[in-house]
Order: C-alpha cells, then structure tokens, then sequence
C-alpha cells in the first residue's frame, strides 16, 4: 500500500510516499512562507520523481495540528482536495501522535508542544489535549511512577517539573507513518483542524 504523507502545520513543510510502511521519498522544505504554493509542486516533483502516478497513491496522512493555524488549513485542505480528485482516503494524524511516533517509549508519558504563548499544549495517551502551564502539566503526570517528555520545544516544561528524561523531537514522516501505524482501527478519515485554543485576531479598527 502507497501512502503520500504531508505535513505544514510546524515548521516548514513535509512530503513524503511509503511503500508499506517503508520510505521511497521524503522532502522537507524549511521554508514557512507560501506553503499553499511550494506544497503542491513539491508534491508534484516527489511523485515525478518516484516515477508514480497518483493514482497509485492509497492513502493521504496529513497531520491536523497543534501547530501554525494557517498550515494546518493548507496541508488539509490539499490533502482533502486530492482527496477527492483521486477517490482516496485522507486521514488525520494529530501532533501529538506523530511526535510520539519517533520514540519507542512506555505509557507513562507527557508530550508538549510550545504554544508560543507561553505555555504548552500537553497530552498524555489518556487525557485529551489542553493548553496549560507547569500546574497544569503537574496534575497530567500526578499518577506516573516515572514520567518521561516527549518534547517538541518544550524542553523548559521538563526542567521546571523536574523530569530527566526529556526527549526532544519534531514532526517527521516516519513519526505520522508509525502514529498511523499504531492508530489505523480508529483513524481520523474525516479529519478537521485540532485547535486546542482560538487563533488570535486583531481587527484593524477603521
């Protein structure tokens, strides 16, 4: 099975095509600006470059966030537009899946995410997701014999709560193929942007 992996809701953009769980081709563009223009060409050049057409494609991972509300709305609306000109699954993997996807590691663990607002958004493999500070990390771990981080910029999280092992991370394809992996009897296959809190927005007064 061929799946096409997107990611633009962190830093930069990601495109990639597994074969079966293993990579043929993975992209990342460290550019922010204009994803809504790079994603599609880039994807285009990965597929001329495997030499496979897109209906070959079986399945679309495309990740929904935490992140940059304006590449989350990029990344899935391509994902969900190729979608249907293909007549092809999309599914959704949230940041806090794929991120957790690059490490082997137990259930006692918190991953974060910097929020840039000063606080984190945090999830454990039985809470759902929030936005909080060092109390409220505090109250996700409060059960864990030996809590571990999964961090994506959020390696102060751990020093303030006094966790050693803090594993820093980002979002990768072979992260979002594993959450994928771990995940594909409850997968999000009609994916909407997870955003734990509103965008801020400042109107313009006239």
């Amino acid at each position: 099975m061929n799946y096409l992996i997107l990611d633009t809701s962190t830093s930069g953009t990601i495109v990639a095509v597994f074969e079966d769980g293993k990579p043929l081709k993975t992209v990342r563009d460290a550019d922010n600006t204009k994803q809504n223009e790079h994603l599609p060409v880039i994807v285009k050049s990965v597929m001329d470059e495997l030499a496979m057409p897109f209906k070959a494609i079986d399945k679309i991972l495309v990740t929904k966030g935490p992140g940059s509300f304006t590449g989350i709305r990029i990344g899935l609306s391509f994902a969900r537009g190729l979608s249907l000109s293909l007549g092809t699954e999309v599914v959704g993997i949230d940041n806090f899946d794929a991120l957790r996807g690059n490490c082997r590691i137990d259930k006692e663990v918190l991953v974060a995410i910097d929020s840039r607002k000063g606080d984190w958004f945090m999830k454990t493999p039985t809470s759902q997701p929030v936005s909080g500070g060092v109390e409220t990390a505090k109250s996700m771990i409060a059960g864990m014999k030996n809590p571990k981080i999964i961090s994506y910029r959020a390696g102060r999280l751990g020093e303030l709560l006094g966790i050693d092992m803090v594993l820093e991370t980002s979002v990768t394809a072979f992260g979002i193929m594993n959450a994928y992996i771990t995940l594909s009897k409850s997968a999000d296959t009609s994916p909407a942007p997870l955003y734990i809190r509103p965008a801020d927005v400042t109107l313009k007064s006239k």
